[in-house]
């Protein structure tokens, strides 16, 4: 079993995105070994959706990280650039510093899609394409060759 976790904070448009994701990709027919997961503020309740599946993708708003677009990046590598935050409120921020703190599993198997943008319908549609991907086949055989990208963006804005 894979995971999508979609997570934000529906009164806050600057949080929005990733529950615009989940709007999207329950309008989906249901996918076989995908479970798409409303995570609302996400709480470190989250955390025990980790354990158990092979492969957890969270979406949801970013600050901070690269220019206007959607990145797709690796635990450990979102953690390691995540903005300096304990407020509840920083959702998928706040996860991503707690992340290494609380679980055993092995960051490897957790990806981030992050929307660092204004939650527009085609950022949306392309964030929601991209966790599918990444459900489905890994962060790794869903990125681009390095050679392609900018290093700091991961995947930078996916087309």
């Amino acid at each position: 079993m894979n995971r999508i976790i979609c997570v934000g904070d529906g009164d806050d448009p600057r949080n929005i995105a990733g529950l615009m994701v989940y709007d999207q990709l329950a309008g989906f027919p249901t996918i076989p070994g995908i479970e798409i997961v409303d995570g609302g503020l996400g709480s470190l309740d989250l955390l025990l959706l980790i354990e158990k599946v092979e492969r957890v993708v969270f979406v949801g708003a970013i600050h901070g990280y690269s220019r206007p677009g959607v990145v797709l990046l690796g635990a450990e590598e979102a953690v390691r650039f995540a903005p300096v935050s304990s407020d509840r409120a920083a959702g998928l921020g706040f996860l991503l510093i707690a992340l290494p703190q609380v679980i055993e599993e092995p960051l490897s198997n957790i990806s981030i899609i992050g929307i660092e943008a204004p939650p527009l319908p085609g950022v949306i549609a392309q964030a929601a394409t991209l966790s599918l991907a990444v459900a489905r086949h890994g962060a790794s055989r869903t990125r681009r060759p390095l050679a392609e990208i900018d290093r700091i963006e991961a995947v930078g804005r996916v087309s």
